[in-house]
């Protein structure tokens, strides 16, 4: 009866180290998705290995990079979208027109394409942007 005890804690210790590393692969994610919205609020949950006391104790600031000022997204898409785009151009010309193009690397690459992303689907959603059935996007005329 012990062993099959033990076999059990083992199972539920190996359990929640395994919950525990995809709880932080999650909250990475949100942090991401934060830091690409724009969100200055973004919170950190202290996770279930990581003792309360030490958790929002460092006084550090999350730093927000933002890649556009307000509405200078709307405003470029709106010079450089002449016909129907893939939101694939319109992030390669969006980087162009503002310096990054061939400059950012791994993480920023990515955080500038979601804030390119997040921008086309605002516009989209505010009537802006026209988003087509094939996926492009386009200025109303």
């Amino acid at each position: 009866m012990s062993t099959s005890l033990a076999n059990a804690v083992r199972e539920l210790e190996a359990r929640r180290a395994a919950l525990e590393a995809e709880l932080e692969k999650v909250n990475a994610r949100l942090k991401l998705i934060g830091s690409a919205l724009g969100d200055g609020d973004v919170q950190e949950t202290p996770s279930a290995s990581v003792p309360r006391r030490t958790v929002g104790k460092t006084g550090k600031k999350l730093k927000v990079h933002r890649w556009f000022e307000q509405g200078e997204a709307l405003a470029l898409m709106r010079k450089l979208i002449k016909k129907p785009m893939r939101p694939v151009e319109v992030i390669n010309a969006l980087a162009e027109a503002k310096g990054y193009a061939g400059k950012l690397q791994g993480m920023d690459r990515n955080r500038f394409n979601w804030a390119v992303i997040s921008a086309l689907k605002a516009a989209t959603d505010a009537k802006q942007l026209i988003k087509h059935k094939d996926g492009r996007v386009s200025v109303p005329r």
